[in-house]
């Protein structure tokens, strides 16, 4: 409307103002935000060597883009130095990924530097801010967090400050995420409400540890047991989302995002490979199952049967990460009472009903047996694995700096202390 019309009518409400009173002009009804099926949000922290990377992953969820059913939203973040792709910015921006979209800083909805806002992305306030703004600016009736970057497991980085395990490392802050500020930072953006997917595109993070920390967080975790090759996860998932995404749950999601993974590593071999889907729901049945095969070796027999049958396992690269399947059906083999083994059967239904899809590229290499039944933990055969490996201080029961809920709240230390002298305290 002209401005000279504008003028005209706002004389004629005056005007009729005494009949307005009689008679309310009716309000107009405020749009509500159109509600998707599903949030993809992918925290994308590529300020670190694993930049180039981010490129790769971006044009796979590039091929498919958002829709008004499916949202993909990324924070991502850049650094100087590895690659000068797209521009070549640096910093944190958000992005909602359209089809054929490129990551350049036009394309970008925010700045959060710009706008004054947290860049740490080692930093689970920002971790918290960035699924907060998703979940409220783009509603959705489902909701999957990816957290793309360097993953530990139980590990940290060689040199970092604290003894804990983590993911997302920032190369400018020197800054990580604990697998407990991960937990503490979907409560601080959602309240009790759960993320229906928490997933790591990162390394050795499908452990026990992760999962029980994050069970009141979220309905599923997906992440490797191994560590992951630089090309991370395969984004042709988002495809199968986008053709059905009102019917599709939480559990046949993580198995797309699996399945994708196994069709990329299996046409483009890169080591050994895994990733698994679990449903967190069965977390707690699982530590309370293999808590219970702990109590169970009793025996001098018993426990030796149980050094054996961890020392015929191999860890995961970089870690003492143990796949718990696999030494359970070991252990199985072994001298125990039959007590023992009902204890491990009942481990091993637990497991089977946690873990919802698991892919390994061969659970056996040579002379190494790795398992690869989908969920690993911390397991050092003796002290001295425990003292060279420097994270264990954030596995002693008397850990108080963000202590890891499994350590604190199962018999796993315990045990380790017990039948391998490991000390836990």
């Amino acid at each position: 409307m002209k401005l000279l019309n504008q003028s005209l009518l706002v004389a004629a409400l005056f005007a009729c103002a005494g009949a307005a009173t009689a008679a309310k002009i009716p309000s107009k009804p405020v749009a509500k935000a159109t509600q998707a099926e599903w949030n993809v949000l992918v925290f994308m922290n590529g300020k670190n060597n694993l930049e180039p990377f981010t490129v790769h992953n971006w044009n796979q969820m590039a091929k498919v883009g958002s829709s008004d059913k499916v949202n993909i939203l990324v924070e991502y973040g850049r650094i100087a130095g590895y690659d000068s792709s797209n521009g070549n910015w640096t910093g944190v921006k958000r992005f909602r990924v359209k089809k054929g979209d490129k990551p350049t800083a036009a394309g970008a909805l925010m700045d959060l530097g710009k706008s004054k806002l947290n860049t740490d992305m080692g930093d689970k306030e920002t971790l918290a801010n960035f699924i907060k703004w998703g979940t409220e600016k783009y509603p959705a009736k489902r909701t999957m967090l990816v957290i793309w970057n360097h993953g530990q497991g139980f590990r940290v980085a060689p040199g970092a400050k604290n003894t804990h395990r983590s993911v997302s490392s920032d190369d400018e802050t020197g800054n990580i995420i604990y697998n407990s500020d991960v937990a503490d930072a979907i409560k601080t953006a959602l309240g009790s409400k759960k993320l229906d997917i928490v997933s790591f595109d990162a390394c050795l993070m499908a452990m026990i540890e992760p999962a029980y920390e994050l069970r009141d967080r979220a309905k599923f975790l997906v992440g490797s047991e191994e560590l992951e090759p630089g090309d991370g996860w395969d984004y042709g998932f988002l495809a199968n989302l986008a053709k059905q995404p009102a019917t599709t749950e939480a559990q046949a999601l993580g198995k797309w995002v699996v399945d994708s993974y196994k069709a990329y590593y299996t046409n483009n071999p890169s080591g050994h490979t895994t990733l698994s889907s679990i449903d967190l729901s069965k977390t707690g049945l699982v530590a309370d199952a293999l808590d219970a095969v702990t109590e169970s070796l009793t025996t001098t027999a018993e426990k030796q049967a149980a050094r054996d049958a961890r020392k015929a396992m191999t860890p995961y690269e970089t870690s003492y990460g143990v796949d718990i399947g696999a030494w359970l059906a070991t252990l199985k083999t072994k001298a125990i009472d039959a007590d023992s083994k009902a204890a491990v059967q009942d481990a091993q239904d637990a497991l089977a009903l946690a873990v919802k899809a698991n892919f390994s590229s061969g659970n056996k290499i040579g002379n190494k047996f790795y398992g690869d039944t989908g969920l690993a933990v911390f397991f050092p055969q003796s002290a001295k694995e425990f003292n060279a490996d420097y994270s264990s201080g954030g596995y002693k029961v008397s850990n108080t700096d963000r202590p890891i809920r499994y350590v604190q709240e199962s018999a796993w230390p315990g045990f380790l202390q017990k039948v391998f002298s490991v000390p836990t305290n």
